[in-house]
């Protein structure tokens, strides 16, 4: 299945919570102090999100890159005795 399905209710939501940023933004172009908190907040959580997003990808890289193993195989670890 490669369309997610969303429902109209989710949509709605989507588009409302969209304009509500965009009035807020609207705010913090004309400087009112409120706003431009609210604004600098939120790019903060995007710009903190896409960063994680980036590392995850560094690190999925470089784990494919050593084709996912441990440092130490399981053949080079001690027995152990029971």
């Amino acid at each position: 299945m490669l369309v997610p399905k969303y429902s109209v209710r989710n949509l709605l939501a989507i588009t409302t919570l969209v304009a509500m940023f965009a009035a807020v933004l609207a705010q913090a172009m004309q400087g009112a102090d409120w706003a431009i908190a609210v604004s600098l907040g939120i790019g903060s959580l995007v710009l903190a999100a896409m960063l994680y997003t980036l590392l995850f990808c560094v690190a999925w890289l470089g784990s494919s890159m050593t084709g996912g193993r441990d440092s130490e195989r399981p053949a080079d670890r001690a027995p152990t005795t029971r």
